[in-house]
């Protein structure tokens, strides 16, 4: 369980690196852009997609990071 935390966190991290470069270039939050992606309100350009799909992949680890958290 520990390697496996240890290897999550270090996943997220370049996740998180990820992400704050998109936020930067596009001037608004992952969590706000994600809502409107979403929603159909952002276009389909490929680093809309990337952008999304990199969220989508740190949710999923911060989730799993929480799982293996109940399980120490």
């Amino acid at each position: 369980v520990a390697y496996e935390t240890e290897q999550s966190r270090a996943q997220l991290a370049i996740l998180q690196a990820d992400l704050a470069a998109f936020e930067r270039e596009h001037g608004m939050s992952s969590n706000l852009f994600y809502e409107r992606f979403v929603a159909g309100q952002m276009d389909d350009r490929m680093d809309y997609v990337e952008w999304a799909s990199l969220f989508q992949m740190a949710r999923n680890l911060k989730e799993r990071l929480r799982v293996l958290g109940s399980m120490q």
